[in-house]
Protein backbone atom coordinates (compact mmCIF):
# COMPACT_ATOMS: atom_id res chain seq x y z
CA UNK A 1 0.00 0.00 0.00
CA UNK A 2 3.19 2.09 -0.03
CA UNK A 3 2.00 3.64 -3.63
CA UNK A 4 -1.05 4.70 -2.20
CA UNK A 5 -0.01 6.86 0.52
CA UNK A 6 2.58 8.40 -1.86
CA UNK A 7 0.07 9.15 -4.52
CA UNK A 8 -1.95 10.93 -1.61
CA UNK A 9 0.77 12.80 -0.72
CA UNK A 10 1.25 13.95 -4.10
CA UNK A 11 -2.16 14.84 -4.45
CA UNK A 12 -1.76 17.07 -1.46
CA UNK A 13 1.35 18.35 -2.12
CA UNK A 14 -0.36 19.64 -5.46
CA UNK A 15 -3.42 20.69 -3.98
CA UNK A 16 -1.80 22.51 -1.32
CA UNK A 17 1.17 24.33 -3.55
CA UNK A 18 -0.35 24.67 -6.41
CA UNK A 19 -3.70 25.83 -5.89
CA UNK A 20 -3.63 29.45 -4.96
CA UNK A 21 -1.58 29.99 -8.34
CA UNK A 22 -4.51 28.36 -10.65
CA UNK A 23 -7.14 29.88 -9.17
CA UNK A 24 -5.42 33.38 -9.78
CA UNK A 25 -4.55 31.68 -13.34
CA UNK A 26 -3.88 35.60 -14.65
CA UNK A 27 -3.10 34.53 -18.25
CA UNK A 28 -5.87 31.86 -18.35
CA UNK A 29 -4.29 28.86 -19.02
CA UNK A 30 -6.64 26.89 -17.17
CA UNK A 31 -10.06 28.15 -18.87
CA UNK A 32 -8.70 27.79 -22.05
CA UNK A 33 -7.77 24.28 -20.97
CA UNK A 34 -11.42 23.69 -20.28
CA UNK A 35 -13.19 25.22 -23.27
CA UNK A 36 -10.68 22.77 -24.89
CA UNK A 37 -12.45 19.71 -22.59
CA UNK A 38 -15.27 21.31 -23.45
CA UNK A 39 -15.53 21.24 -27.44
CA UNK A 40 -16.67 17.94 -29.16
CA UNK A 41 -13.16 18.09 -31.06
CA UNK A 42 -11.91 16.86 -27.77
CA UNK A 43 -14.42 13.80 -27.92
CA UNK A 44 -13.13 13.00 -31.84
CA UNK A 45 -9.62 12.77 -30.33
CA UNK A 46 -10.44 10.60 -27.65
CA UNK A 47 -12.02 8.49 -29.70
CA UNK A 48 -9.36 8.17 -32.12
CA UNK A 49 -6.51 7.56 -29.48
CA UNK A 50 -8.43 4.67 -27.97
CA UNK A 51 -9.30 3.32 -31.34
CA UNK A 52 -5.44 3.49 -32.23
CA UNK A 53 -3.89 2.18 -28.87
CA UNK A 54 -6.06 -0.63 -29.59
CA UNK A 55 -5.16 -0.86 -33.27
CA UNK A 56 -1.22 -1.05 -32.01
CA UNK A 57 -2.01 -3.46 -29.67
CA UNK A 58 -3.61 -5.86 -31.92
CA UNK A 59 -0.17 -4.90 -34.25
CA UNK A 60 -2.32 -6.42 -37.31
CA UNK A 61 -4.41 -5.52 -39.83
CA UNK A 62 -5.46 -8.67 -40.22
CA UNK A 63 -5.60 -10.33 -36.92
CA UNK A 64 -6.53 -14.49 -36.89
CA UNK A 65 -8.57 -15.21 -33.68
CA UNK A 66 -6.57 -16.33 -30.93
CA UNK A 67 -9.27 -17.97 -29.01
CA UNK A 68 -12.45 -20.30 -29.45
CA UNK A 69 -15.62 -17.85 -29.41
CA UNK A 70 -13.48 -15.37 -31.63
CA UNK A 71 -13.10 -17.67 -34.65
CA UNK A 72 -17.21 -18.53 -33.78
CA UNK A 73 -18.07 -15.02 -33.71
CA UNK A 74 -16.04 -14.15 -37.15
CA UNK A 75 -17.66 -17.24 -38.89
CA UNK A 76 -21.19 -16.04 -38.08
CA UNK A 77 -20.58 -12.24 -38.72
CA UNK A 78 -19.14 -13.62 -42.32
CA UNK A 79 -22.53 -16.16 -42.99
CA UNK A 80 -24.29 -13.07 -42.11
CA UNK A 81 -22.55 -10.88 -44.41
CA UNK A 82 -23.60 -13.03 -47.22
CA UNK A 83 -27.28 -12.73 -46.49
CA UNK A 84 -27.45 -15.81 -44.84
CA UNK A 85 -28.79 -16.92 -40.90
CA UNK A 86 -26.90 -20.16 -41.64
CA UNK A 87 -24.94 -22.65 -43.82
CA UNK A 88 -25.16 -25.97 -45.34
CA UNK A 89 -23.42 -28.81 -43.26
CA UNK A 90 -20.72 -30.02 -43.98
CA UNK A 91 -20.15 -32.92 -46.21
CA UNK A 92 -18.86 -35.30 -43.33
CA UNK A 93 -19.59 -33.19 -40.24
CA UNK A 94 -17.55 -35.36 -37.87
CA UNK A 95 -14.45 -33.71 -39.87
CA UNK A 96 -15.85 -30.05 -39.07
CA UNK A 97 -16.57 -29.90 -35.79
CA UNK A 98 -15.45 -26.28 -34.56
CA UNK A 99 -16.05 -24.84 -30.66
CA UNK A 100 -19.09 -23.39 -30.31
CA UNK A 101 -20.57 -23.92 -33.63
CA UNK A 102 -23.02 -26.64 -34.82
CA UNK A 103 -22.33 -28.61 -37.40
CA UNK A 104 -25.81 -29.86 -38.14
CA UNK A 105 -28.54 -29.61 -38.84
CA UNK A 106 -26.84 -26.37 -40.00
CA UNK A 107 -23.29 -24.52 -40.28
CA UNK A 108 -23.60 -22.28 -37.87
CA UNK A 109 -22.11 -20.07 -34.30
CA UNK A 110 -24.35 -21.08 -31.17
CA UNK A 111 -24.35 -17.21 -30.32
CA UNK A 112 -26.78 -14.92 -30.33
CA UNK A 113 -27.07 -12.67 -33.39
CA UNK A 114 -26.09 -9.04 -32.33
CA UNK A 115 -22.16 -9.15 -32.05
CA UNK A 116 -22.11 -11.17 -35.46
CA UNK A 117 -23.86 -8.33 -36.99
CA UNK A 118 -22.05 -5.74 -35.06
CA UNK A 119 -19.52 -6.90 -37.25
CA UNK A 120 -20.61 -7.24 -40.80
CA UNK A 121 -19.85 -3.59 -41.78
CA UNK A 122 -16.15 -4.45 -41.83
CA UNK A 123 -17.00 -8.53 -43.08
CA UNK A 124 -18.44 -6.46 -46.12
CA UNK A 125 -15.27 -4.10 -46.25
CA UNK A 126 -12.72 -6.77 -46.23
CA UNK A 127 -11.08 -5.80 -42.28
CA UNK A 128 -12.92 -7.54 -39.78
CA UNK A 129 -11.25 -5.86 -37.01
CA UNK A 130 -12.45 -2.34 -38.19
CA UNK A 131 -15.43 -3.00 -36.22
CA UNK A 132 -13.90 -4.16 -33.19
CA UNK A 133 -11.45 -0.67 -33.21
CA UNK A 134 -14.63 1.16 -33.88
CA UNK A 135 -16.12 0.46 -30.76
CA UNK A 136 -13.55 0.12 -28.68
CA UNK A 137 -13.43 4.23 -29.88
CA UNK A 138 -16.44 4.55 -29.40
CA UNK A 139 -16.88 3.53 -26.11
CA UNK A 140 -13.83 5.76 -24.82
CA UNK A 141 -15.53 9.03 -26.55
CA UNK A 142 -19.10 7.76 -24.49
CA UNK A 143 -17.36 7.51 -21.35
CA UNK A 144 -15.77 10.77 -21.86
CA UNK A 145 -19.15 12.42 -22.57
CA UNK A 146 -21.34 10.64 -19.69
CA UNK A 147 -18.14 11.48 -17.28
CA UNK A 148 -18.39 15.08 -18.25
CA UNK A 149 -21.79 15.42 -17.87
CA UNK A 150 -22.05 13.88 -14.72
CA UNK A 151 -19.03 15.73 -13.34
CA UNK A 152 -17.02 18.21 -15.31
CA UNK A 153 -14.36 18.07 -17.86
CA UNK A 154 -11.37 17.55 -16.48
CA UNK A 155 -12.80 14.77 -14.23
CA UNK A 156 -14.07 13.06 -17.08
CA UNK A 157 -10.63 13.59 -18.72
CA UNK A 158 -9.29 11.32 -15.52
CA UNK A 159 -11.81 8.68 -15.93
CA UNK A 160 -10.88 7.95 -19.59
CA UNK A 161 -7.10 8.00 -18.86
CA UNK A 162 -7.94 5.79 -15.66
CA UNK A 163 -9.85 3.32 -18.11
CA UNK A 164 -7.52 3.21 -20.84
CA UNK A 165 -4.55 2.80 -19.21
CA UNK A 166 -5.65 -0.65 -17.76
CA UNK A 167 -3.84 -3.67 -19.35
CA UNK A 168 -7.22 -5.35 -19.43
CA UNK A 169 -8.79 -2.64 -21.21
CA UNK A 170 -6.34 -2.62 -24.10
CA UNK A 171 -6.06 -6.60 -24.01
CA UNK A 172 -9.65 -7.54 -24.39
CA UNK A 173 -10.85 -4.64 -26.74
CA UNK A 174 -8.13 -6.33 -28.99
CA UNK A 175 -10.52 -8.85 -29.71
CA UNK A 176 -13.63 -10.37 -31.37
CA UNK A 177 -15.42 -11.23 -28.48
CA UNK A 178 -18.99 -9.96 -27.80
CA UNK A 179 -18.14 -7.60 -24.89
CA UNK A 180 -16.21 -5.33 -27.38
CA UNK A 181 -20.33 -4.48 -28.61
CA UNK A 182 -22.01 -4.45 -24.74
CA UNK A 183 -19.18 -2.33 -23.69
CA UNK A 184 -20.10 0.62 -26.37
CA UNK A 185 -23.72 -0.51 -25.89
CA UNK A 186 -23.61 0.36 -21.83
CA UNK A 187 -22.78 3.60 -22.34
CA UNK A 188 -24.23 4.90 -25.21
CA UNK A 189 -27.51 3.25 -23.40
CA UNK A 190 -26.62 5.50 -20.06
CA UNK A 191 -26.46 9.14 -22.12
CA UNK A 192 -29.51 8.31 -23.80
CA UNK A 193 -31.13 7.79 -20.51
CA UNK A 194 -29.66 11.12 -19.47
CA UNK A 195 -30.85 12.95 -22.81
CA UNK A 196 -34.31 11.37 -22.04
CA UNK A 197 -34.20 12.44 -18.34
CA UNK A 198 -32.86 16.01 -19.16
CA UNK A 199 -35.25 16.81 -22.08
CA UNK A 200 -38.05 14.46 -22.31
CA UNK A 201 -37.72 13.59 -25.69
CA UNK A 202 -39.44 9.75 -26.73
CA UNK A 203 -36.89 9.92 -29.02
CA UNK A 204 -34.34 9.00 -26.87
CA UNK A 205 -36.13 6.91 -24.66
CA UNK A 206 -36.71 4.60 -28.29
CA UNK A 207 -32.86 4.82 -28.57
CA UNK A 208 -32.77 3.60 -24.66
CA UNK A 209 -35.09 0.90 -25.33
CA UNK A 210 -33.13 -0.27 -28.95
CA UNK A 211 -29.61 -0.22 -27.23
CA UNK A 212 -30.91 -2.27 -24.57
CA UNK A 213 -32.64 -4.65 -26.97
CA UNK A 214 -29.27 -4.64 -28.95
CA UNK A 215 -27.58 -5.75 -25.96
CA UNK A 216 -29.86 -8.53 -25.18
CA UNK A 217 -29.21 -10.07 -28.54
CA UNK A 218 -25.61 -9.60 -27.84
CA UNK A 219 -25.25 -10.55 -24.39
CA UNK A 220 -28.59 -11.39 -22.90
CA UNK A 221 -27.61 -11.84 -19.20
CA UNK A 222 -25.71 -9.31 -19.34
CA UNK A 223 -28.72 -6.98 -20.95
CA UNK A 224 -30.80 -8.27 -17.84
CA UNK A 225 -28.37 -6.84 -15.52
CA UNK A 226 -28.16 -3.57 -17.50
CA UNK A 227 -32.19 -3.27 -17.71
CA UNK A 228 -33.48 -3.77 -14.39
CA UNK A 229 -31.96 0.00 -12.96
CA UNK A 230 -32.46 1.14 -15.73
CA UNK A 231 -35.83 0.22 -16.33
CA UNK A 232 -36.87 1.31 -12.86
CA UNK A 233 -35.36 4.65 -13.72
CA UNK A 234 -37.38 4.90 -16.39
CA UNK A 235 -40.43 4.06 -14.82
CA UNK A 236 -40.10 6.41 -12.27
CA UNK A 237 -39.45 9.54 -14.37
CA UNK A 238 -42.67 8.05 -16.63
CA UNK A 239 -45.07 8.30 -13.31
CA UNK A 240 -43.98 11.81 -12.49
CA UNK A 241 -44.35 12.77 -16.12
CA UNK A 242 -47.07 10.79 -17.08
CA UNK A 243 -45.41 9.69 -20.16
CA UNK A 244 -46.72 5.95 -20.76
CA UNK A 245 -47.09 6.78 -24.42
CA UNK A 246 -43.55 7.62 -24.81
CA UNK A 247 -42.41 3.86 -22.50
CA UNK A 248 -45.04 1.99 -24.66
CA UNK A 249 -43.46 3.45 -27.93
CA UNK A 250 -40.13 2.49 -26.82
CA UNK A 251 -41.00 -0.53 -25.81
CA UNK A 252 -42.42 -1.94 -29.06
CA UNK A 253 -39.12 -0.60 -30.54
CA UNK A 254 -37.45 -3.16 -28.33
CA UNK A 255 -39.41 -5.75 -29.07
CA UNK A 256 -38.69 -5.55 -32.66
CA UNK A 257 -35.25 -5.55 -31.87
CA UNK A 258 -35.47 -8.93 -29.59
CA UNK A 259 -37.41 -10.65 -32.24
CA UNK A 260 -34.29 -11.24 -34.17
CA UNK A 261 -33.14 -13.98 -31.64
CA UNK A 262 -36.48 -16.58 -32.84
CA UNK A 263 -35.79 -15.63 -36.51
CA UNK A 264 -32.33 -16.36 -36.31
CA UNK A 265 -33.37 -19.46 -33.89
CA UNK A 266 -35.44 -20.99 -36.81
CA UNK A 267 -33.00 -20.40 -39.58
CA UNK A 268 -30.28 -22.20 -37.32
CA UNK A 269 -32.29 -24.68 -36.21
CA UNK A 270 -35.45 -24.90 -38.01
CA UNK A 271 -37.96 -24.26 -34.50
CA UNK A 272 -37.74 -20.45 -33.48
CA UNK A 273 -38.71 -21.81 -30.07
CA UNK A 274 -35.28 -23.46 -29.20
CA UNK A 275 -31.32 -21.48 -29.06
CA UNK A 276 -28.64 -22.89 -30.58
CA UNK A 277 -26.56 -22.02 -27.58
CA UNK A 278 -28.60 -24.68 -25.46
CA UNK A 279 -28.73 -27.55 -28.46
CA UNK A 280 -24.82 -26.79 -28.85
CA UNK A 281 -24.54 -27.59 -25.16
CA UNK A 282 -26.54 -30.70 -25.22
CA UNK A 283 -24.26 -31.88 -27.98
CA UNK A 284 -20.55 -30.75 -26.33
CA UNK A 285 -21.25 -29.31 -22.67
CA UNK A 286 -24.09 -30.01 -21.01
CA UNK A 287 -22.45 -28.45 -18.23
CA UNK A 288 -22.12 -25.23 -19.96
CA UNK A 289 -25.51 -23.97 -18.22
CA UNK A 290 -27.28 -21.88 -15.55
CA UNK A 291 -26.80 -23.63 -12.46
CA UNK A 292 -24.46 -25.56 -9.46
CA UNK A 293 -22.27 -29.08 -10.50
CA UNK A 294 -21.19 -31.06 -13.16
CA UNK A 295 -24.27 -32.19 -15.38
CA UNK A 296 -24.76 -35.89 -14.78
CA UNK A 297 -25.54 -35.93 -18.88
CA UNK A 298 -23.12 -37.16 -21.34
CA UNK A 299 -22.58 -34.90 -24.94
CA UNK A 300 -25.12 -36.01 -27.32
CA UNK A 301 -21.99 -36.44 -29.96
CA UNK A 302 -18.77 -37.79 -30.02
CA UNK A 303 -15.99 -35.04 -28.81
CA UNK A 304 -12.88 -34.59 -31.04
CA UNK A 305 -9.77 -34.78 -29.27
CA UNK A 306 -9.44 -31.24 -28.39
CA UNK A 307 -13.07 -31.23 -27.10
CA UNK A 308 -12.43 -33.86 -24.77
CA UNK A 309 -8.65 -31.71 -23.44
CA UNK A 310 -11.56 -28.41 -22.76
CA UNK A 311 -13.85 -30.95 -21.54
CA UNK A 312 -11.25 -32.43 -19.12
CA UNK A 313 -10.11 -28.72 -18.06
CA UNK A 314 -13.76 -27.22 -17.41
CA UNK A 315 -15.03 -30.59 -15.48
CA UNK A 316 -13.22 -29.50 -11.92
CA UNK A 317 -14.24 -25.56 -12.69
CA UNK A 318 -18.04 -27.23 -12.91
CA UNK A 319 -17.61 -29.54 -10.08
CA UNK A 320 -16.79 -27.02 -7.79
CA UNK A 321 -19.74 -24.63 -8.41
CA UNK A 322 -21.94 -25.54 -5.55
CA UNK A 323 -24.64 -22.85 -4.25
CA UNK A 324 -22.99 -23.57 -0.70
CA UNK A 325 -19.98 -22.16 -2.11
CA UNK A 326 -20.84 -18.88 -3.86
CA UNK A 327 -19.44 -16.41 -0.81
CA UNK A 328 -15.77 -18.04 -1.68
CA UNK A 329 -16.75 -17.66 -5.48
CA UNK A 330 -17.81 -14.30 -5.48
CA UNK A 331 -14.49 -13.39 -3.38
CA UNK A 332 -12.26 -15.26 -5.79
CA UNK A 333 -14.09 -13.85 -8.88
CA UNK A 334 -14.52 -10.76 -7.37
CA UNK A 335 -10.88 -10.59 -7.00
CA UNK A 336 -10.06 -11.70 -10.12
CA UNK A 337 -12.45 -8.88 -11.83
CA UNK A 338 -10.85 -5.93 -9.58
CA UNK A 339 -7.44 -6.79 -10.58
CA UNK A 340 -8.47 -5.86 -14.42
CA UNK A 341 -8.21 -2.57 -13.39
CA UNK A 342 -6.24 -2.25 -9.91
CA UNK A 343 -3.01 -4.26 -11.13
CA UNK A 344 0.35 -4.40 -9.79
CA UNK A 345 1.34 -0.52 -9.10
CA UNK A 346 -2.36 0.85 -10.06
CA UNK A 347 -3.38 -1.30 -6.75
CA UNK A 348 -3.11 2.33 -4.97
CA UNK A 349 -5.75 3.34 -7.22
CA UNK A 350 -8.22 1.11 -5.38
CA UNK A 351 -9.06 3.23 -2.12
CA UNK A 352 -9.80 6.08 -4.41
CA UNK A 353 -12.74 3.74 -6.12
CA UNK A 354 -13.63 3.50 -2.57
CA UNK A 355 -13.59 6.71 -1.59
CA UNK A 356 -15.59 7.37 -4.43
CA UNK A 357 -18.19 5.28 -3.77
CA UNK A 358 -19.22 8.44 -0.99
CA UNK A 359 -19.48 10.63 -3.66
CA UNK A 360 -21.77 9.25 -6.09
CA UNK A 361 -25.19 10.69 -7.23
CA UNK A 362 -28.23 9.26 -8.04
CA UNK A 363 -27.08 8.70 -11.85
CA UNK A 364 -23.72 6.92 -10.82
CA UNK A 365 -25.69 5.23 -8.73
CA UNK A 366 -27.51 3.39 -11.57
CA UNK A 367 -24.10 2.13 -13.10
CA UNK A 368 -23.25 0.72 -9.92
CA UNK A 369 -26.25 -1.19 -9.26
CA UNK A 370 -25.94 -2.37 -12.37
CA UNK A 371 -22.29 -3.04 -12.11
CA UNK A 372 -23.13 -5.31 -9.09
CA UNK A 373 -25.89 -7.14 -10.55
CA UNK A 374 -23.76 -8.47 -13.87
CA UNK A 375 -21.36 -9.70 -11.34
CA UNK A 376 -24.02 -11.63 -9.25
CA UNK A 377 -26.16 -12.91 -11.83
CA UNK A 378 -22.96 -14.74 -13.38
CA UNK A 379 -22.46 -16.19 -10.15
CA UNK A 380 -24.94 -18.48 -11.34
CA UNK A 381 -22.72 -19.47 -14.10
CA UNK A 382 -19.81 -21.52 -13.82
CA UNK A 383 -16.37 -20.37 -15.28
CA UNK A 384 -12.72 -20.03 -14.21
CA UNK A 385 -12.24 -17.22 -11.64
CA UNK A 386 -9.62 -15.47 -13.63
CA UNK A 387 -11.86 -15.40 -16.81
CA UNK A 388 -12.84 -11.94 -16.34
CA UNK A 389 -14.51 -11.09 -19.63
CA UNK A 390 -17.75 -11.39 -18.32
CA UNK A 391 -17.27 -7.99 -16.33
CA UNK A 392 -15.33 -5.86 -18.93
CA UNK A 393 -18.33 -3.86 -19.01
CA UNK A 394 -18.18 -2.94 -15.26
CA UNK A 395 -14.42 -1.56 -15.78
CA UNK A 396 -15.68 1.94 -16.94
CA UNK A 397 -17.72 2.15 -13.73
CA UNK A 398 -14.60 1.16 -11.80
CA UNK A 399 -12.20 3.77 -13.42
CA UNK A 400 -15.01 6.53 -12.93
CA UNK A 401 -15.11 5.65 -9.23
CA UNK A 402 -11.01 5.63 -9.04
CA UNK A 403 -10.92 9.29 -10.72
CA UNK A 404 -14.14 10.62 -8.53
CA UNK A 405 -12.13 9.22 -5.27
CA UNK A 406 -8.67 11.42 -6.26
CA UNK A 407 -11.26 14.19 -7.18
CA UNK A 408 -12.14 14.35 -3.79
CA UNK A 409 -9.45 14.12 -2.07
CA UNK A 410 -7.59 16.95 -4.35
CA UNK A 411 -11.11 18.84 -3.51
CA UNK A 412 -10.63 18.18 0.25
CA UNK A 413 -6.93 19.46 0.58
CA UNK A 414 -7.71 22.58 -1.13
CA UNK A 415 -11.11 23.94 0.85
CA UNK A 416 -12.64 23.62 4.14
CA UNK A 417 -15.22 20.90 3.13
CA UNK A 418 -16.54 18.74 0.33
CA UNK A 419 -18.43 21.10 -1.71
CA UNK A 420 -22.57 20.21 -1.50
CA UNK A 421 -24.19 20.08 -5.71
CA UNK A 422 -22.12 19.57 -8.53
CA UNK A 423 -19.10 17.33 -7.88
CA UNK A 424 -17.26 19.80 -9.57
CA UNK A 425 -16.59 22.44 -7.03
CA UNK A 426 -18.29 25.61 -5.72
CA UNK A 427 -17.61 27.92 -8.26
CA UNK A 428 -16.53 27.50 -12.09
CA UNK A 429 -12.99 28.63 -11.43
CA UNK A 430 -12.00 27.01 -8.56
CA UNK A 431 -13.77 23.88 -9.87
CA UNK A 432 -11.34 24.31 -13.03
CA UNK A 433 -8.21 24.79 -10.62
CA UNK A 434 -8.63 21.81 -8.62
CA UNK A 435 -9.30 19.90 -12.06
CA UNK A 436 -6.24 20.18 -13.39
CA UNK A 437 -4.59 19.93 -9.69
CA UNK A 438 -6.17 16.31 -9.96
CA UNK A 439 -5.43 15.61 -13.49
CA UNK A 440 -1.41 16.13 -12.35
CA UNK A 441 -1.92 14.19 -9.61
CA UNK A 442 -2.98 11.25 -11.75
CA UNK A 443 -0.62 11.60 -14.38
CA UNK A 444 2.35 11.25 -12.32
CA UNK A 445 0.59 7.77 -10.87
CA UNK A 446 -0.64 6.34 -14.59
CA UNK A 447 0.73 8.14 -17.75
CA UNK A 448 3.92 7.01 -17.69
CA UNK A 449 2.70 3.72 -17.72
CA UNK A 450 0.74 4.48 -21.01
CA UNK A 451 3.55 3.39 -23.13
CA UNK A 452 4.39 0.49 -21.31
CA UNK A 453 1.11 -1.04 -21.28
CA UNK A 454 0.61 -0.79 -24.68
CA UNK A 455 3.98 -2.13 -25.59
CA UNK A 456 3.38 -5.04 -23.11
CA UNK A 457 0.40 -6.20 -24.28
CA UNK A 458 1.42 -5.93 -27.83
CA UNK A 459 4.16 -7.95 -27.08
CA UNK A 460 2.16 -10.83 -25.34
CA UNK A 461 -0.85 -10.95 -28.15
CA UNK A 462 1.44 -11.26 -30.53
CA UNK A 463 3.51 -13.82 -29.04
CA UNK A 464 0.01 -15.65 -28.16
CA UNK A 465 -1.14 -15.97 -31.64
CA UNK A 466 2.04 -16.52 -33.66
CA UNK A 467 1.64 -19.85 -34.35
CA UNK A 468 -1.77 -19.56 -35.20
CA UNK A 469 -0.86 -17.04 -37.44
CA UNK A 470 2.14 -18.69 -39.00
CA UNK A 471 -0.87 -21.54 -39.87
CA UNK A 472 -3.14 -19.57 -41.10
CA UNK A 473 -1.17 -17.72 -43.59
CA UNK A 474 0.88 -21.04 -44.56
CA UNK A 475 -2.74 -22.54 -45.20
CA UNK A 476 -3.75 -19.60 -47.77
CA UNK A 477 -0.66 -19.84 -49.67
CA UNK A 478 -1.36 -23.55 -50.42
CA UNK A 479 -1.99 -22.34 -54.38
CA UNK A 480 -5.17 -25.54 -55.02
CA UNK A 481 -8.25 -26.06 -53.47
CA UNK A 482 -7.51 -28.36 -50.70
CA UNK A 483 -8.21 -30.32 -47.42
CA UNK A 484 -5.70 -29.59 -44.13
CA UNK A 485 -5.93 -32.37 -42.04
CA UNK A 486 -4.59 -31.49 -38.18
CA UNK A 487 -3.05 -33.57 -36.30
CA UNK A 488 -2.72 -32.21 -32.64
CA UNK A 489 0.90 -32.16 -30.92
CA UNK A 490 0.93 -33.41 -27.05
CA UNK A 491 1.19 -29.77 -25.54
CA UNK A 492 -2.08 -28.71 -27.60
CA UNK A 493 -3.11 -25.62 -25.89
CA UNK A 494 -6.56 -26.27 -24.84
CA UNK A 495 -8.13 -22.98 -25.64
CA UNK A 496 -6.51 -22.45 -29.24
CA UNK A 497 -7.85 -23.87 -32.31
CA UNK A 498 -6.89 -24.29 -35.76
CA UNK A 499 -10.13 -26.04 -37.06
CA UNK A 500 -11.86 -22.98 -38.23
CA UNK A 501 -13.31 -22.65 -41.48
CA UNK A 502 -15.39 -20.43 -43.95
CA UNK A 503 -19.07 -20.52 -44.28
CA UNK A 504 -19.21 -21.49 -47.54
CA UNK A 505 -17.67 -24.25 -47.72
CA UNK A 506 -18.51 -25.21 -51.02
CA UNK A 507 -16.57 -22.19 -52.06
CA UNK A 508 -13.44 -21.82 -49.70
CA UNK A 509 -10.19 -22.31 -51.42
CA UNK A 510 -9.27 -24.71 -48.02
CA UNK A 511 -11.08 -26.92 -46.10
CA UNK A 512 -9.14 -27.19 -42.20
CA UNK A 513 -10.54 -30.27 -40.65
CA UNK A 514 -9.47 -32.88 -38.05
CA UNK A 515 -6.96 -35.30 -38.52
CA UNK A 516 -9.20 -38.66 -38.15
CA UNK A 517 -6.24 -41.66 -39.31
CA UNK A 518 -7.62 -43.93 -41.91
CA UNK A 519 -10.91 -42.59 -41.75
CA UNK A 520 -9.44 -39.26 -44.12
CA UNK A 521 -9.66 -41.27 -46.40
CA UNK A 522 -13.46 -40.86 -46.73
CA UNK A 523 -13.30 -37.07 -46.95
CA UNK A 524 -11.02 -37.08 -49.94
CA UNK A 525 -13.12 -39.13 -51.73
CA UNK A 526 -15.88 -37.37 -50.66
CA UNK A 527 -13.91 -34.32 -52.67
CA UNK A 528 -11.86 -35.32 -54.97
CA UNK A 529 -11.41 -31.88 -56.58
CA UNK A 530 -9.09 -31.20 -53.52
CA UNK A 531 -5.59 -31.60 -52.27
CA UNK A 532 -5.22 -33.06 -49.31
CA UNK A 533 -2.71 -31.75 -46.79
CA UNK A 534 -1.44 -32.56 -43.19
CA UNK A 535 -0.03 -30.09 -40.58
CA UNK A 536 1.41 -31.67 -37.74
CA UNK A 537 1.67 -29.59 -34.50
CA UNK A 538 4.27 -31.16 -33.01
CA UNK A 539 6.64 -31.02 -35.65
CA UNK A 540 4.81 -27.33 -37.01
CA UNK A 541 5.25 -28.57 -40.34
CA UNK A 542 2.80 -28.61 -43.62
CA UNK A 543 3.05 -30.99 -46.13
CA UNK A 544 1.00 -33.20 -49.21
CA UNK A 545 -0.60 -35.99 -47.61
CA UNK A 546 -1.20 -39.66 -49.00
CA UNK A 547 -3.41 -41.38 -45.94
CA UNK A 548 -3.02 -45.01 -47.18
CA UNK A 549 0.96 -44.83 -47.09
CA UNK A 550 1.21 -42.28 -43.97
CA UNK A 551 -1.25 -44.08 -41.71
Amino acid sequence: MRETWIVLLVAVLVGRLGGPWAERDDRGVVRRATAALESRWIVWGIAITTAAAVWIVWGQLQPAAMVHDEAAYLLQARTYAMGRLANPAPVIPDFFEQFHVLVTPTFAAKYPPGTALSFVPGVWLGVPALMPLLLAGAAGALLFLVARRLTNPWLALLVWGVWITAPATLDHAATFFSQNVTVALWLAGWWMLLEWRDTNRTAWLVALSVCTAWMAVTRPFTAVAYAIPTALVVLVLAWRRRAWRSVVIAAASGAVVLAVIPVTSRGVLGDWRRMPWSVYAQDYMPSDRLGFGLSPVAPRRALPEDMQMLAVFFAPIYQEHLAKDLPYIAARRGTWALSDMFRGRRLALLPFAVIGLTAMTAATGVAVVATVLAFGLYLLYGHAANWTLYYVETQPVLAFLAALGLWRIVVFTTSASFPRGHIGGSSDRTRDARAALAVAALALLVIPHVVSAVSITRFLKLRDVADQRWFFEHVAAIPERSIVFVRYGPKHKVHRSLIANEPDLAGARAWIVYDRGRDNARLIQAAPDRVPYLYDEETHTLVRYAPLVDE
